[in-house]
């Protein structure tokens, strides 16, 4: 196929054929006609596609800069060469922030069914359903806590656990009951609240050494890293807890 000669920003550029001396001038200049001697300023006003947006119209004025330094392309894969890079350089960022983000995430257990849920760790704060049962994972409520649900919510979640020790024959537990159960709004989704019973679970409380009550703990995959004892007001829960987490 013989080969033909444009000129486009003033330099000399081989095209092969009918097809590319059209897509050239088109992609370049925004005009069909051959020939047409555009400039760097008719390619930003003209070379505007919906379809791709600001990326392409970037792509086509980076390379009409590129004709004009280096005065020669051949066969026209100057264009789709920076239209592959773009292309790989957005695939790879996009994978770097999957990847990202699927590193920064925590599992939280159902307060309704005890399923193990993965979330980001930047959208616990707009909430989120389980997988299996769809009920919200933070009711801003403290569970009810037992022997049988106590390792799935204080071992295997990342979220730390603040458990309440109490007792109905408890008076000082009773007092403190409604402010520990306000607290539940403000300390979540960065602690999940529960509640265990001392005497209807006394094998939890004989493993943590529970000797007062109301007794607060605070616990990190199963290990204990803050304690409380005696009836606190909902402001100085709040307060205690935060500051054992930044701790």
């Amino acid at each position: 196929m013989p080969l033909s000669s444009r000129r486009i920003l003033g330099s000399p550029i081989r095209t092969e054929g009918a097809a590319w001396r059209h897509d050239a001038v088109t992609r370049l200049s925004g005009v069909g006609r051959p020939g047409y001697a555009c400039t760097l300023q008719s390619v930003e006003k003209s070379c505007w596609f919906r379809s791709c947006g600001q990326a392409w119209r970037s792509t086509q004025i980076e390379v009409a800069r590129r004709f004009k330094a280096n005065g020669r392309c051949d066969d026209g894969k100057a264009t789709r060469r920076i239209c592959g890079q773009r292309s790989q350089q957005a695939a790879r960022k996009e994978r770097l922030t999957l990847a990202s983000d699927n590193s920064q995430t925590q599992i939280i257990a159902c307060p309704t069914c005890v399923t193990l849920n993965r979330a980001p760790l930047s959208k616990l704060g707009a909430g989120g359903k389980c997988g299996r049962c769809g009920c919200e994972l933070f009711a801003a409520t403290a569970i009810e806590l037992t022997t049988e649900n106590f390792n799935a919510y204080a071992l295997r979640p990342d979220i730390p656990l603040l458990v309440d020790f109490w007792a109905h024959w408890c008076s000082p537990c009773r007092q403190m009951a409604p402010a520990f159960a306000a607290a539940a709004p403000q300390l979540e989704p960065w602690l999940r609240l529960g509640k265990l019973d001392t005497q209807a679970d006394q094998a939890v409380a004989a493993r943590y050494a529970i000797r007062t009550i109301p007794t607060m703990l605070i616990l990190k995959k199963g290990k204990e890293i803050a304690r409380q004892s005696g009836v606190m007001p909902i402001q100085a829960i709040v307060l205690w807890a935060r500051q054992a987490l930044r701790s």
